[in-house]
Order: C-alpha cells, then sequence, then structure tokens
C-alpha cells in the first residue's frame, strides 16, 4: 500500500520532469527557428555576393569586348554619367609630352557619336607598350606610363568620385536579365584604384576599382569593390626581329605583309624578297614589306633576274634621307644603317603571366619538359616539346625555361601534320628541322581583307631570347623574335606577319582581377 505522501513525490517528480521536457523543446525549436533564419540569411547573403560578382564579370566583359557597353544607342542616357560630366577624351594624346593634353583633347560635351561617348573604346597604346583608358586624362594612375603617379588625373587616386557610374534600373535589369528571379544590380562604379594610391606603380598595374551593389529578390543588399588589374601588354611590331645578325633565309624562305627589324648585320636573299622591286605586277608582290637593318647589308641572287633596274648595291641611287648609305637596295624597300628598337617582352612578367593564364615547362635536355609550379619543382612526366606545342587544349601562352639545358638550346622537329596556335615563349634557343603538313587558316592582311593560308604550323608569336636557327622549313603566321641572338636558317621558312600583333595578343585577357573588399 503508497503512502499518501509518496503518492504527493512522485506526483511532482512528473510535473518538473514535463516541465523540463517542455523547456528542452521550446529550446530546440528556438534553435530550429534560428537556424533556420541563418541558413535563410546565409542564403542571402550568397545570393547578393553571386550578384555583385557577376556585376564585376559584366565590367570585365566590357574591357574584353567595348562594343557591347551602348547605353548611348540604347536609349540609356540617365542614370548613366561618365567622369562627373567633366570628361576629356584623349584618344588622340601623346602621352609622352604631358603639355600637349589641352591642345590634343577633346570635351565630353561636344562628342556626338556612340563611339566617342563609349568608356571602353577610348583605349589606346603608350609608347607601344601597354593599354590605357583615356578620359579625364586618364582613368589610370599612371597616365604616360612612367611608374610615378601623375598629378593631373581630375579624378585622383583614391577620390571617391567615380570615372563612370550606371545607376540607371532599365539598363541594369536588361543587361542582367538572367538573374531577374535571385535579384537585380542596383549600380556599377569605376573608380580610380582606391584601395593603395601606390597600385599604379606596380605591374601589371591597377587601372580601376570597380564597386557593385546588389539586392536579392528579398531585399538583402551587399556592396563589394574589386580591382581590375592589367593584362601584360605583349606587342609584336614586325614579322622578324633580331637583336643579333638576321642571317639569310636560304632557299625559298621569305617574310611577308611585315617588317624585318635587326640590331646586327644582315644577308638578303633578293630573289626571295617580296617587295620585287616594287612592280605591282608581279604575283608575290607585298607593298607591305620593308627591312630596317641596324648594321649593314649584304644581298646575293636575284637582282638582274628580277628585272630590277641598277646594280645591287644601287649606285646613285638618292637613298633614304638623301643619304644613299642609308637605302643601299632602294627597289627592294631595304634599308640599313638605321636605328631599330625591338619589341621585348619582360621576361620576369610573361613567366608569372604564363603560371597563371597559361603553362610554364622546364626542360633539362633540350627535348623533352615538365610542367613546374611556381617553386621550380618539376611536376608529373616529361613530355615532348612536339606533342606540348600540337596539344590544342594547351592556353594561349607557352613558357618554355631552356636555361639548364646544355648549350641552352631546345629542339623541335616539325615533322607530319604539325600546328601549333598560341605564343611561345623559350627562354634560351630553339633549333627547328623539317618541315611537316599544317592547317588551312583563314587570316586578315594588313589592309584587313580576308586570306587564306595554306600548310600553317605555328600561329602565334615565336619569342626566343638567343638564336633561332635550324634547317627545316616551317610556316608561321605571327611573328618570330630572337632578342640577343640572331635568325638563322639553312632552309626554307615562311612568316606572314600578323598585323594585329602590333594591339598585343588578341587572345590574353585584358584584364585580371586584384584585391577584393566587401564593404556591407
Amino acid at each position: 500500500m503508497i503512502d499518501t505522501n509518496e503518492k504527493g513525490f512522485v506526483l511532482v517528480a512528473a510535473l518538473v520532469m514535463l516541465l523540463a521536457l517542455t523547456v528542452m523543446g521550446v529550446m530546440m525549436v528556438n534553435t530550429s527557428v534560428l537556424e533556420t533564419k541563418l541558413s535563410g540569411t546565409g542564403k542571402e547573403d550568397t545570393q547578393a555576393l553571386f550578384l555583385a560578382e557577376a556585376g564585376i564579370g559584366q565590367v570585365r566583359a566590357w574591357f574584353q569586348n567595348p562594343d557591347t557597353f551602348t547605353p548611348v544607342a540604347n536609349g540609356f542616357t540617365s542614370g548613366i554619367s561618365i567622369g562627373g560630366g567633366n570628361f576629356i577624351d584623349c584618344s588622340s594624346l601623346d602621352p609622352s609630352t604631358v603639355s600637349n593634353m589641352s591642345t590634343q583633347c577633346t570635351s565630353y560635351s561636344s562628342l556626338t557619336s556612340s563611339n566617342e561617348k563609349n568608356f571602353f573604346k577610348r583605349r589606346f597604346a603608350v609608347n607601344g607598350l601597354r593599354e590605357y583608358i583615356s578620359g579625364d586624362w586618364s582613368h589610370f594612375v599612371d597616365v604616360n606610363g612612367d611608374g610615378i603617379a601623375d598629378t593631373n588625373n581630375s579624378t585622383d587616386s583614391g577620390s571617391d568620385t567615380a570615372a563612370l557610374s550606371i545607376t540607371n534600373s532599365n539598363y541594369l535589369n536588361s543587361i542582367f536579365s538572367d538573374f531577374s528571379g535571385i535579384g537585380t544590380i542596383t549600380s556599377i562604379k569605376i573608380f580610380p584604384p582606391m584601395l593603395d594610391k601606390n597600385s599604379g606603380t606596380t605591374k601589371p598595374r591597377t587601372i580601376c576599382t570597380v564597386r557593385v551593389a546588389a539586392k536579392t529578390a528579398s531585399g538583402y543588399i551587399r556592396t563589394i569593390e574589386q580591382e581590375i588589374k592589367e593584362s601584360i601588354f605583349l606587342p609584336i611590331n614586325a614579322g622578324a626581329e633580331a637583336g643579333g645578325a638576321l642571317s639569310a633565309w636560304n632557299g625559298n624562305g621569305t617574310i611577308r605583309w611585315g617588317d624585318v627589324r635587326a640590331k646586327g648585320n644582315v644577308q638578303f636573299q633578293m630573289s626571295n624578297t617580296p617587295y620585287k622591286c616594287g612592280d605591282t605586277t608581279k604575283p608575290d608582290y607585298d607593298k607591305w614589306f620593308s627591312a630596317r637593318i641596324e648594321g649593314a647589308v649584304t644581298a646575293s641572287g636575284g637582282t638582274t633576274a628580277n628585272g630590277c633596274p641598277g646594280t645591287p648595291d644601287c649606285i646613285g641611287c638618292t637613298g633614304q634621307d638623301g643619304d644613299a648609305t642609308k637605302r643601299p637596295w632602294q627597289n627592294y624597300a631595304i634599308y640599313q644603317n638605321q636605328t631599330v628598337t625591338l619589341d621585348k617582352w619582360d621576361k620576369n612578367l610573361v613567366k608569372s603571366y604564363s603560371q597563371d593564364y597559361g603553362y610554364y615547362y622546364k626542360s633539362v635536355d633540350g627535348s623533352n619538359v615538365y610542367l613546374s609550379n611556381k617553386n621550380g619543382e618539376l611536376l608529373g612526366s616529361p613530355i615532348s616539346l612536339q606533342a606540348l606545342l600540337t596539344d590544342p587544349n594547351r592556353p594561349a601562352l607557352l613558357y618554355v625555361d631552356a636555361s639548364t639545358v646544355s648549350d641552352q638550346t631546345m629542339n623541335l622537329n616539325v615533322s607530319g601534320r604539325f600546328f601549333s596556335n598560341g605564343d611561345i615563349y623559350i627562354d634560351g634557343s630553339l633549333g627547328f628541322s623539317g618541315g611537316g603538313s599544317g592547317s588551312t587558316i583563314s587570316v586578315k592582311d594588313p589592309d584587313g581583307n580576308t586570306q587564306a593560308l595554306s600548310d600553317i604550323n605555328f600561329q602565334g608569336v615565336l619569342y626566343i631570347t638567343k638564336d633561332l636557327k635550324g634547317t627545316g622549313s616551317p610556316k608561321v603566321f605571327g611573328g618570330i623574335l630572337a632578342e640577343n641572338g640572331g635568325i638563322l636558317s639553312s632552309g626554307s621558312p615562311t612568316v606572314w606577319y600578323d598585323v594585329e600583333l602590333k594591339d598585343g595578343r588578341r587572345n590574353f585577357p585584358k584584364t585580371g582581377r586584384g584585391r577584393w573588399r566587401g564593404i556591407m
């Protein structure tokens, strides 16, 4: 028989237990609600960040393809301002003479066409080295490229005045319509570099800071900033350039559609010179060909056979600038005793860029190469240089380090079906042999007309820090450069110059991402 006092104790214990369970249940519910809210907040934050990053990507796309930025043509003129209304167009600016700015630049109010008002189209090359955007003198910190921040930027580094501001919701919604289910981008603003006033002095330099504000469908707001860096600018202004002697290209070797430049002495096979005495009736006449040589020119073969007037040394010719010694073969557009400047790519910059955007390989025997990381460690198994160059999936820039190879020479057999598309930078010498079949490609000549070239083996730039030498007969559309050596061939190579190389490599990204920060 249970005592009544014991009955009361059991009841109290049951009530306490029930209360504890109730409290635990309430806590679990509250925790679940809180986690749900946090999960929702995290989702909102992720969506807002995704939208803002899309805005950064769109700005980079406009840098890559300026024609796609058409706010004036589309009628979205309100809510889009350039330079606070004080924009000055400097497309014809000579950046080497700062005093010319006031006379060479045009006020924004006098610009009439949508092209002139296109923020991303106003770009020009400074001294043939780098790409710049003009406006308010420049949207870059460093206008003249000397590595020092200039003081005449009306939108100065660190200013909170946007060089380009887009707040027109209709225009932004039309650009980002694919994201309408997630939210909207409310503003895109481009400033001079703001995170570091000295960022314009390092290479690649920071060209601007992009600030993007985004709002999710439920009203969550996120604003971020991203620095946009310039790409390295890799121009080639001639079909063939040599820091040393440019030796004879025997057989049928020819350089077409562009200049030949050499710091040393050169021997020419005159019968293979495509200028053909300036006679436009000849089938292989090339009005774009010329040769400028810092040393002396020695000619051999073909002068009389091609019906060119005068003797090989052109005795009695007026010559360039009235100096006969500067133009010994006036009917061949060949000039000697010139001041020659070669295009020089910064080795460390190209190496760093290839590690980020391309491939960096090292060779230990002159024929096979290993993929390498930034620490110089060899990765994976070696492959032949031929297999690497003909890989259709390789990136646009390939850096091959031959500095540890005996004689620092890479050997390449251009045999079978051989086609390489992209730029090749070899730290060392390149020796080639063979002349296999290639690909037929459709290209533009210097006048912009479409031409079909058959059996092309290399499409791009062959940049060699030492000698380019060989016995083979490869065909190149692009350009070749032996920075500190010569171009020495007993074979029959042919080069068609790609005039687009004057503006740098079209297949490299125009911009890269720099530092990032969230504002709110």
